[in-house]
């Protein structure tokens, strides 16, 4: 009887997403596993895609590119700095050999970029919100529980859902109330419950006391690992009625009781996106965005300095 394949170390990680990739961008799972000569440990594990010219390429919307280290077995932390510089060095060195087309976003769980910046590779800082479980909402903010409050009186409803119409309803009016496409229809995330499952692939929905979807979340989670937020969508009639505010503390519950050692909420650079997820007392951490120096890099990076001091610019004026 063959061995049963090890629980991925990360819901990025899973089969089922990697096939999404493929089917949404034509991308080729390439997951490198770099160790010592001789040894299981330490090891370093990243989750790339490789495009139809063979470079690296960052998926769309994926949320990170994942990597997860394991050190030896040791309290050393000089020991353990000096494999993850070797080991990261390698993976720098594989990026360069190979190419990588646009910009790599990181795990939050890589805090130490200095391989990549010796390789050539220009960093950019982001930042992300995470939880551990088991969470408490007592230590989210006042307005966030009045606005949980708020929904339970009003009679609504959470459930984890396995069919995505009505949490494609709710992210649909989103896309076209703030003006933006995510590229994703509703074959696409059918596709996505179908290729991960229930439990990987966590839909919760939101309905109101008369049964019409609110608010929804999609939610990628491996048992043993951090969940990561995907897709998220309200209503505009339901932006002030706690729709969203009960949903995400309903999905925490569910996520915790599953086996999710906590959730990543996956972003936080815009003022208003900062602020509604900093409401949950989660821990700010930064992330780091790398790409190799080119023409695209500068052009982007004037884009987005433009970007930020208009939303800067805005946030005064409000």
């Amino acid at each position: 009887m063959p061995d049963r394949e090890p629980a991925p170390r990360s819901p990025l990680l899973l089969p089922g997403w990697q096939a999404l990739h493929r089917r949404l961008y034509g991308l080729e799972p390439a997951p490198l596993v770099l160790t010592a000569p001789d040894a299981p440990l330490p090891r370093l594990e990243a989750g790339l895609y490789r495009n139809d010219r063979g470079r690296y390429q960052f998926p769309r919307l994926d949320a990170y590119l994942p990597v997860v280290f394991t050190p030896t077995p040791t309290k050393d932390r000089a020991k353990v700095a000096a494999q993850w510089l070797e080991l990261a060095g390698r993976l720098a060195a594989e990026l360069r050999a190979c190419g990588v087309h646009g910009p790599l976003l990181l795990d939050p769980a890589v805090t130490d970029v200095r391989p990549l910046e010796w390789a050539g590779f220009r960093v950019t800082v982001r930042y992300t919100y995470q939880m551990d479980f088991p969470y408490d909402t007592g230590a989210a903010r006042h307005a966030v529980r009045k606005q949980i409050g708020k929904a339970e009186r009003a009679g609504m409803r959470v459930e984890q859902v396995t069919d995505p119409a009505d949490l494609y309803t709710c992210l649909a009016e989103t896309q076209e109330r703030q003006g933006f496409d995510l590229g994703l229809r509703l074959p696409d995330v059918q596709a996505a419950a179908r290729l991960l499952g229930p439990e990987h692939f966590r839909m919760y929905v939101c309905y109101t006391a008369a049964g019409e979807p609110a608010s929804a979340h999609a939610i990628l989670h491996a048992p043993g690992t951090r969940a990561v937020a995907w897709l998220a969508g309200t209503r505009r009639a339901h932006l002030t009625t706690g729709a969203n505010q009960f949903l995400i503390a309903r999905a925490l519950g569910g996520l915790e009781a599953a086996g999710a050692t906590g959730c990543d909420f996956a972003g936080a650079d815009l003022p208003s996106v900062a602020a509604a997820k900093n409401d949950w007392g989660a821990r700010l951490l930064p992330v780091y965005e790398v790409e190799a120096l080119s023409v695209r890099y500068l052009v982007k990076g004037a884009r987005d300095l433009a970007r930020r001091r208009w939303h800067a610019r805005r946030g005064r004026a409000a």
